[in-house]
């Protein structure tokens, strides 16, 4: 799964990265789901 290096660096940054896109998608289609419901 790599070395060491890349995964207390990149790797945390990717899973940073990753989780902070799935919150943004999750709101923006929370926001369009009510937009669309309303």
């Amino acid at each position: 799964m790599g070395s060491p290096r890349m995964w207390s660096g990149e790797g945390r940054a990717n899973r940073n990265f990753l989780v902070s896109w799935l919150t943004i998608s999750l709101s923006i289609r929370r926001k369009a789901y009510f937009i669309l419901g309303s």
